[in-house]
């Protein structure tokens, strides 16, 4: 009876040590999917809505820092994901160049042609 008993926890534990195993590399494999998506999104360079021709108008004040630039853009539906395009600004420099104006954005641009009119670095057309 005592060996019968010995091999169901036996059994058990092994069940059990298989389903931790599988839920760590559930867990492994969605951490590496949405790294690999983010880093995606910073370096490809791809536009939020491509063929979208709506125009957006967004003010930056004199007195805004990146950070609130950042949070204004996304908030008016430009980008699709404001850390994205904060790793962004940051990564090319950008964050220390924002100019205050008035511009037209459209989520057809890319974040890198956004950064640049925001930078003055391109003319709107």
């Amino acid at each position: 009876m005592a060996k019968k008993k010995n091999v169901i926890y036996t059994g058990l534990r092994i069940v059990l040590g298989l389903l931790v195993n599988l839920v760590i590399v559930i867990i492994l494999i969605q951490g590496f999917t949405y790294s690999f998506n983010f880093a995606y999104k910073v370096f490809a360079d791809t536009a939020y809505k491509p063929g979208v021709t709506d125009k957006v108008t967004v003010t930056i004040l004199a007195d805004s820092s990146s950070k609130d630039i950042i949070e204004q853009v996304y908030d008016s539906g430009v980008i699709e994901d404001k850390y994205v395009f904060m790793v962004k600004t940051y990564l090319e420099g950008y964050y220390k160049n924002m100019k205050p104006n008035t511009y037209e954005l459209s989520p057809s641009m890319t974040n890198s042609q956004i950064l640049q009119l925001l930078t003055g670095q391109t003319q709107t057309e």
